[in-house]
């Protein structure tokens, strides 16, 4: 398997919610490190069941949260990006679509590390 088939699979799996798929995209003791949170890089979950629990969290949160990439998958070596839009209703019943990017490292084409940005957004 490829990285770009790596990343087509997780995109596919994301929008499935199929936490599974996406865990098996990551190395073992690969991370999630989501944009905001008290460490140098946001919040990171580390390994199959840290990356389980906050997936868990997150579509249970967005339950119709869609991802759809901007833009083409871009691969150097063993690191990659995707731009991206995530859409989803707020607790305010309101749609919402929020513009995002994850740069990645990849170990033996699993993900090793998903590293997310996203714009902020204020009503």
């Amino acid at each position: 398997m490829s990285i770009p088939a790596t990343l087509e699979r997780l995109i596919t799996a994301w929008n499935a919610q199929d936490v599974e798929a996406i865990v098996a995209t990551f190395a073992e003791d690969g991370a999630y490190h989501e944009p905001e949170g008290p460490e140098r890089l946001g919040r990171s979950h580390v390994g199959h069941a840290a990356i389980r629990a906050i997936l868990t969290h997150i579509f249970t949160t967005f339950p119709d949260g869609r991802l759809d990439p901007v833009g083409p998958l871009v691969v150097d070596g063993e690191h990659a990006y995707a731009e991206w839009d995530f859409a989803f209703t707020s607790a305010d019943g309101q749609r919402r679509v929020v513009r995002g990017v994850d740069l990645f490292t990849f170990e033996s084409e699993r993900i090793k590390h998903k590293n997310v940005f996203l714009k902020r957004y204020v009503r």
